[in-house]
């Protein structure tokens, strides 16, 4: 604002130093048409009649629109900030919260999940890992059913069903 303000005070400078007139009422209105496209709803109601009460009101208003300019550049970095940590935990974590198991202290799982002795799922292993476990009688019983010989479609059926239904309250499911 200072610039264009010391841009024209010297524009008057030299109408006056070529001979011209121009009154103050006549900066002033040269000075209100001069301000940039955006600030065109805000000096269409400049108070004072001198130019010396138009640039007052002008730097007044600059103020505030660069203090208003500065808070939202503070709140845009804000906002990226706290969105980059955000999506630095969710892409480090897949989107999980980091977790750890009271009963086995691996993070990944909570206790009823946990198929480590003492756990909600104990001897339940993973199917990946099936082959390097120890077999317990649940899984015994689970292998032996896998290894048995399934005649027929309705076979199948019964088995899967059966096999679920032993984990849970050891009825069929119709």
């Amino acid at each position: 604002m200072e610039d264009h303000e010391k841009r024209m005070r010297n524009l008057i400078k030299r109408v006056h130093d070529l001979g011209g007139t121009a009154t103050d009422a006549q900066f002033w209105r040269i000075v209100i048409s001069s301000m940039p496209p955006e600030w065109r709803s805000d000096v269409r109601s400049v108070p004072g009649s001198t130019s010396a009460e138009a640039f007052t009101y002008l730097h007044t208003l600059w103020y505030e629109k660069e203090e208003e300019r500065r808070e939202d550049e503070r709140d845009t970095k804000r906002v990226k900030a706290l969105m980059s940590a955000h999506s630095n935990t969710q892409t480090r974590n897949n989107g999980k919260p980091t977790i750890t198991c009271h009963n086995c202290s691996k993070p990944g799982h909570i206790a009823r999940k946990c198929w480590a002795k003492g756990g909600g799922m104990e001897g339940q292993w993973p199917k990946q890992g099936q082959a390097n476990r120890p077999k317990t009688e649940a899984n015994a019983q689970a292998a032996s059913m896998d290894n048995a010989e399934v005649s027929s479609p309705m076979a199948t059926y019964v088995l899967s069903a059966q096999s679920r239904n032993d984990k849970l309250d050891k009825s069929i499911p119709f």
